[in-house]
């Protein structure tokens, strides 16, 4: 089994006490990789290493969101182009249209996203233009075999329904430059998913945790984020069947 989440280092425990057997983090973005800003150098780092090894996480595999210092992951996957990164002795940034497999299943991690709030942030220090993936990106993701999992942090041009009411909710205090990224950015992650037309598709980004059923049995997970009910659920790697993690 693995957990998809955008949970806060110590709810690691929480993981640990539920699901003892899990080893492998999956999250779906917004991690927070900054050298400026909230979540910083070596202490928030530190701390999600700490809390791995007190509840026995062996890796943490990160889908890059919106909400890190893109100006750093870039330059440091430009070293070693198409391969993870690590970002701390157990976590993992992976490129955006990355492909491995967990189990049985082939997964894909297509990264980044555009910011409904870049209004309210400053440009090179906590919001990155080369934050969202390229076409060129979506063209070489859109690409070859299918993948059964999907992992993104950008949504869907046609979002679940919770999703689609939380943006419109936003629609009036979000610029119509700020509008026109978005939805340029989820047409290229609607791109790369209709070519793999994934069984599971796992997103954050609106902070809306919500499910929506597609043809042939497929689905598409939003979580929601950090301290935030369903943010955490566990993803059987044999039968692809996922559940949120409630107490």
């Amino acid at each position: 089994m693995a957990w998809i989440h955008s949970l806060d280092p110590k709810g690691h425990p929480r993981i640990h006490r539920l699901a003892p057997d899990v080893k492998t983090i999956l999250h779906v973005g917004d991690f927070g990789y900054w050298k400026t800003g909230q979540r910083q150098g070596k202490g928030y780092l530190g701390a999600v290493d700490y809390w791995c090894k007190r509840a026995g996480i062996e890796r943490i595999l990160v889908t890059p969101g919106n909400h890190e210092q893109w100006s750093l992951l870039r330059a440091a996957f430009g070293k070693q182009p198409g391969q993870p990164i690590q970002i701390t002795e157990r976590a993992w940034a992976m490129p955006i249209g990355y492909r491995f497999r967990l189990g049985a299943h082939t997964y894909m991690s297509f990264g980044g996203a555009a910011s409904f709030d870049a209004d309210q942030r400053t440009e090179g220090v906590d919001w990155f233009p080369d934050e969202m993936a390229t076409q060129a990106q979506a063209n070489a993701a859109a690409t070859g075999d299918p993948v059964d999992v999907l992992l993104t942090h950008e949504t869907l041009l046609e979002p679940s329904p919770l999703v689609a009411r939380e943006m419109e909710r936003n629609r009036d205090s979000v610029s119509d430059e700020v509008q026109a990224r978005s939805a340029l950015s989820r047409q290229r992650v609607t791109q790369v998913t209709d070519h793999h037309q994934p069984a599971r598709l796992f997103h954050g980004h609106f902070h809306t945790p919500d499910m929506m059923n597609l043809p042939g049995g497929r689905q598409v997970w939003s979580m929601g984020m950090d301290r935030q009910d369903r943010n955490v659920g566990v993803l059987d790697l044999d039968s692809l069947k996922f559940d949120w993690l409630l107490e």
